[in-house]
């Protein structure tokens, strides 16, 4: 069954005279300009403005980065809805140019050393001021004269050794803290460049028939043909831009580019299937297009290829860009620091008593201290290039619905395809995360969707799908909270 979504499209020309009121968050296109303008449901076409996106300001200046502490666990990776699609991108304003840095000062000469005082009350750290360049050492000092040695007196005798430990004397006190040495040159390694996301993708299937009559040409509305007789040995596909629904999709298989996928599988049976991958530029052929393709695998009545007008399934997978990096996670707070364990006791003996020790002489007085000057930081090297990005796909399971049922938790990700009469019910058991999404397909019945106790689903005009065929999305806003979206009545 094929999915189609459009937005509402006429020339410039057309909108001006027509001037209509848009709902609020209806978008609707100029064909000749590509513009954009999005509905507020009061004000007419002539009056909204163009959706436009802003020029970039100028960055601001790197703030002061704190103390690194321990990083945290990693949450588990929660699921990848389905990407929506892209919007225009708007133009990047110029950067503004970086001002001069001034030059340093530099280094005044460094007095003579005072007598230390007693420890005082240690004030906060101050921030870190600038290096100056390096200064000239001075002279050492003369040495001055050692003073002569006093004799040693006798050595008493020495007393009976004690079999009691005496007790440990008191503690010295602490001496001043010395100053703070000069900071090191700055590291010439650069750091390793963070991992680049996953690319992302959308996937899209429409309703088609195999044509083996022919391998050339235009295969008809909602055929695709093979250029050659042995479907696993094609190198390229014809396909129409008519579908067996009558959709036209000529748009979205001109989207088509190399590195994307297409999947032929029969709409009755998984299993029979054929996975290509797109080698080239699609060409335009007016009522139909021409795919270059390579066989990556194939399965069931896919292997030995398909009967003529057998009914099957068209998807498209395309690979889309890349996504920005996501910021740098904030920096957790350091632990606390443990107490330190009681030291146990340690008590000696006494000691018998020395004899004097005769005068020790004057000590000469010390030279003069040269000044001190810490040398320029060295320059950081450059950072190197980004690796390649690798490719990635994600496929989506596919489930039929019978009957009424209750969602599970298991239902997010998953496209539902309903084929009868059926209630779908969203309760507390169904329990999805914020964020999380099922999507639904209306292929034969009425269809209704229902809250039950404690949960609250908000829609627009209706919780019932509008007809055969019509297409919605469940999403997961809060615990418990969901907004429903799609073709609703």
């Amino acid at each position: 069954m094929a999915v189609l979504l459009q937005i509402r499209r006429d020339t410039a020309a057309n909108w001006t005279a027509a001037n209509p009121v848009l709902l609020a968050g209806e978008m609707a296109l100029e064909s000749d300009t590509n513009k954009i303008k999005i509905g507020d449901g009061t004000t007419a076409w002539n009056s909204l403005p163009y959706f436009t996106v802003g020029a970039t300001g100028p960055t601001g200046p790197t703030g002061y980065t704190g103390p690194t502490g321990p990083t945290g666990d990693t949450g588990p990776t929660g699921w990848t809805g389905p990407t929506g699609w892209t919007g225009p991108t708007g133009w990047t304003g110029p950067t503004g140019d970086t001002g001069p840095i001034g030059s340093t000062g530099p280094q005044g000469i460094q007095g003579d050393t005072g007598p230390t005082g007693s420890q005082g009350i240690q004030g906060p750290t101050g921030e870190t001021g600038p290096t100056g360049p390096q200064g000239v050492t001075g002279p050492q000092g003369d040495t001055g004269p050692t003073g002569w040695t006093g004799p040693i007196g006798d050595t008493g005798p020495t007393g009976a050794a004690s079999t009691v430990t005496g007790p440990t004397g008191p503690t010295g006190w602490t001496g001043p803290i010395g100053d703070t040495g000069p900071t090191g040159a700055a590291s010439t390694v650069t750091g390793p460049t963070g991992p680049t996301g996953p690319q992302g993708q959308s996937s899209s299937f429409y309703d088609y028939s195999i044509k083996t009559t022919s391998t050339s040409g235009d295969p008809g509305n909602g055929s695709i043909t093979y250029n050659t007789a042995n479907q696993l040995l094609a190198t390229q596909l014809q396909v129409d831009h008519i579908d067996i629904d009558g959709y036209d999709i000529h748009l979205f298989l001109l989207l088509l580019s190399a590195g994307d996928h297409i999947t032929i599988q029969d709409s009755g049976n998984s299993n029979n299937f054929q996975i290509f991958d797109v080698t080239g530029a699609v060409v335009d052929q007016g009522g139909w297009v021409e795919i270059p393709v390579t066989l990556d695998s194939s399965g069931g009545t896919g292997t030995t290829g398909f009967a003529n007008n057998a009914n099957v399934l068209f998807v498209t997978i395309n690979v889309g860009d890349q996504g920005p990096t996501g910021p740098t996670g904030a920096t957790g707070a350091t632990g606390a620091t443990g107490p330190t364990g009681d030291t146990g006791p340690s008590v000696t003996g006494p000691m018998g008593p020395t004899g004097d020790t005769g005068p020790i002489g004057p000590t000469g007085p010390t030279g003069d201290t040269g000044p001190s000057v810490t040398g320029p930081t060295g320059w950081t090297g450059p950072i190197g290039p980004t690796g390649p990005t690798g490719s990635w796909a994600l496929a989506q399971n596919l489930l039929v619905i019978p009957a009424s049922t209750t969602l599970a938790p298991s239902s997010a990700g998953v496209f539902h395809r309903i084929n009868n009469n059926a209630t779908i019910t969203i309760d507390a058991t169904t329990a999805f995360a914020a964020g999380q999404s099922a999507d639904f397909v209306r292929e034969a019945g009425a269809v209704v969707f229902a809250a039950g106790a404690g949960v609250t689903i908000s829609a627009t005009p209706g919780l019932n799908m509008r007809a055969i065929s019509s297409v919605a999305t469940l999403t997961c806003l809060a615990t418990n909270v969901y907004v429903l979206f799609g073709d609703l009545a």
